[in-house]
């Protein structure tokens, strides 16, 4: 379940082919849930004047908006990136599919109505690039663990996507 760098850059690197986009999913004031939105947020700085800023999204904690918006501009495959409560430690990461989510795998911010996003992009590959937070308290700050995530994983994409 939890994957070592290699494995999520070997992931990532069969991923980000065709039409993909990124979708960062956090709430930024709880702590470590703010991970999705972190790493959307620094991959499009890392990415700014590139032909994949345009693939990546900051959904925050409502990424049910952008839902229409990836399904018309009609992307093959969308990697969402969210904290997501699972069995490892703190700042670990794993690849999940909607169908882990039933009801054993909630995201830190409540559930993503991820069948709402299959029913609009039938033919889309979704996956989900889950951190294991720490604390997600209203108030808390980002733990060091999630940084570190954060910086591996944009540093992972920005190394595949510049070649």
């Amino acid at each position: 379940m939890i994957m070592t760098d290699a494995e999520i850059k070997d992931f990532l690197k069969e991923f980000l082919v065709g039409r993909w986009a990124v979708l960062g999913v956090g709430n930024i004031l709880r702590g470590d849930d703010a991970f999705g939105s972190l790493v959307a947020r620094n991959l499009k700085k890392a990415l700014a004047g590139t032909e994949f800023e345009e693939h990546i999204y900051d959904g925050g904690i409502a990424p049910e908006n952008y839902y229409g918006k990836l399904a018309n501009k009609g992307y093959e495959r969308v990697l969402i990136v969210d904290a997501v409560v699972f069995d490892a430690p703190p700042g670990e990461v794993a690849i999940f599919v909607p169908e882990d989510f039933d009801a054993v795998l909630p995201a830190t911010h409540g559930p993503t109505n991820f069948e709402f996003l299959q029913m609009m992009m039938p033919s889309a590959e979704i996956a989900v690039l889950a951190l294991s937070p720490g604390t997600v308290k209203i108030g808390a700050g980002v733990s060091p663990k999630t940084i570190q995530a954060v910086k591996k994983i944009v540093g992972i994409f920005v190394e595949i996507l510049n070649g």
